[in-house]
């Protein structure tokens, strides 16, 4: 299983995807994470991006292929092509489900003046990808994060991957 939280910076994706990953025992795999090993002047330029999400899917193919690995991974995921790519190259291999996750503006702002382990993307990379983003028609999961509900994200989405929900952590079950 492929889960793809995708939404804009400060949005709570990170937050949210890294949970979801260490209670259902997935690998995860993040975009920022990737950048800053493998770009050493970021400036979120469309060929940083292509490398990036090319080594992600590198990456997830090669954990589903040798370990039948589930993945979580974490990125903006603004274009619609980035989605589509991840879909065509993944959905013989892996059920492949996606989460949109979301915010106030003023919260994203907010999260955005204090700094992030895995993200160096501030309001002005958030502005952009705002402006360029292309929503996603496909079927997918949107919730809506604010500072104090993510029990009830992870519930919402262990509902939607059909996965028995523990609170406590314990190993989850399909």
């Amino acid at each position: 299983m492929v889960i793809i939280v995708f939404g804009l910076p400060g949005s709570g994706k990170t937050w949210f995807a890294k949970e979801l990953a260490a209670r259902i025992k997935a690998d995860y795999i993040s975009t920022g994470q990737l950048r800053n090993s493998l770009i050493r002047d970021i400036g979120y330029t469309p060929e940083e991006n292509t490398a990036v999400y090319d080594e992600m899917l590198r990456r997830t193919r090669d954990l589903i292929l040798r370990e039948n690995a589930d993945v979580v991974l974490d990125g903006t995921f603004c274009q619609t092509a980035s989605r589509r790519l991840f879909r065509s190259a993944l959905e013989d291999d892996a059920l492949l489900y996606f989460i949109e996750i979301t915010a106030d503006d003023e919260l994203i702002r907010q999260r955005l003046q204090h700094p992030r382990e895995d993200s160096n993307a501030g309001v002005e990379v958030y502005e952009q990808l705002a402006a360029d983003w292309q929503p996603d028609n496909d079927e997918h999961l949107v919730l809506w994060s604010r500072q104090d509900n993510l029990e009830d994200m992870l519930r919402q989405a262990m509902l939607h991957l059909n996965i028995i929900y523990d609170k406590n952590q314990n190993p989850c079950e399909r």
